[in-house]
């Protein structure tokens, strides 16, 4: 879990290392391969020196003022590629690093410099300072042809940026920030590392805090447009996770949807490029039947939050209790299942973290754990016992 963490929160250079380390234990051969492959790169040095000069008076002839320099990649980064392009060989490409010393105006005419030196390759240029990634990197990258009709990666970025790729939220503490730069863009960097924070005084539960982290730092998301702007949301998110990360009164207020210009029910699944309408009613609330389909620890939490605060008079914890038992039992039903014991369900709160079996009934019924998790873990608990 810590290499998503450091990727989710930008920390790069720590991530790099984790990857490696990771690489080492789990592919030892395939390690060792690409060990090799580095070290007996041919001329490789003398490669990029020549493309590092080149760059270097092109941006000056560009009237661009940047540090140029090599960029080699981490192991586990050519590891990535060699599997992904079903390589027989390691795959592996010259890499330099463009830093301007200027605005970010100074990165396009960077790039308009490096382009007019070698030719670009189609489709393989990408703008991560207007699309930023989710831990915020921002970045150019392209691929051009360079000396000897090889194939370059080339990075372009500020000051700034190059930090902020290193060290992400770090960054913000480490080193001064530019005058130019605005409040609102630190606290962008910062909202990820604040919710986190407050998941975790929101969750008495620390096997469910911990589950709502990994689900969060999964690397399957999805980018859709809603109120002008870009949100990432988790695979298979709804209409409702994304009213919710607009803003929890969007979410508690969240009435009806477009997607793409068409109504649809809000429990339809998104896609990548998705334009989302949200239509709110004031006053009209969650539903608990959300709770069966939203995908983001954000959203449940704030729904499980309004309950909490909205809990109706009159049901007692021993009520409480007893409608647990009975949404186990049904949701065992669904499987064919029956329990003669309750021992397997004490086990089973016990391995959860929970004081007792009847917090965890309560938890069932509050929504903080959903009926069919405990019933897979109660049946593979059982079954392993078998």
């Amino acid at each position: 879990m810590l290499v998503p963490l450091c990727d989710r929160l930008g920390i790069q250079a720590l991530k790099r290392e984790l990857d490696d380390i990771v690489l080492m234990h789990l592919h030892p051969d395939e390690f060792e391969r690409i060990d090799e492959h580095v070290r007996n790169r041919p001329n490789w040095a003398g490669y990029l020196e020549r493309v590092v000069a080149t760059s270097r008076l092109a941006l000056k002839r560009s009237k661009v003022t940047a540090i140029v320099a090599p960029r080699p990649r981490h192991y586990y980064s050519i590891w990535k590629d060699t599997v992904a392009g079903d390589h027989s060989e390691p795959f592996d490409l010259p890499r330099i690093v463009v830093v301007v010393d200027g605005p970010e105006t100074d990165c396009y005419a960077a790039l308009g410099a490096i382009h007019g030196q070698w030719r670009p390759v189609a489709g393989r240029f990408k703008d991560f300072i207007a699309s930023p990634k989710n831990n915020l990197y921002r970045s150019l990258h392209t691929t051009v042809i360079g000396p000897d009709d090889r194939t370059v990666e080339v990075l372009i970025r500020t000051e700034t940026m190059h930090r902020a790729a290193e060290y992400g939220v770090a960054a913000n503490f480490r080193f001064r920030r530019p005058a130019d730069r605005n409040e609102s863009a630190r606290l962008d960097e910062l909202s990820w590392l604040r919710r986190v924070l407050d998941w975790e005084q929101e969750t008495s539960d620390a096997a469910q805090f911990l589950q709502s982290l990994r689900c969060d730092l999964a690397e399957t998301q999805i980018l859709v447009f809603a109120e002008g702007r870009q949100v990432l949301l988790p695979a298979g998110a709804t209409p409702v996770d994304l009213a919710y990360e607009l803003s929890a009164e969007t979410g508690e207020a969240c009435l009806a949807a477009k997607i793409n210009g068409r109504l649809a029910p809000l429990a339809s699944e998104l896609h990548d490029g998705d334009v989302v309408e949200v239509f709110t009613e004031a006053g009209h609330g969650p539903q608990r039947e959300w709770l069966d389909f939203v995908k983001s620890p954000h959203a449940q939490m704030q729904i499980n939050r309004w309950f909490a605060d909205h809990q109706e008079p009159g049901i007692s914890i021993a009520d409480k209790v007893r409608l647990g038992r009975a949404t186990i039992g049904l949701a065992l039903r669904k499987h064919n299942r029956g329990l003669a014991s309750e021992v397997p369900l004490r086990t089973l709160a016990d391995d959860l973290g929970y004081p007792d079996l009847e917090t965890m009934l309560v938890a069932v019924v509050d929504r903080t754990i959903a009926p069919d998790e405990v019933v897979d873990k109660l049946i593979d608990l059982v079954d392993r016992r078998e």
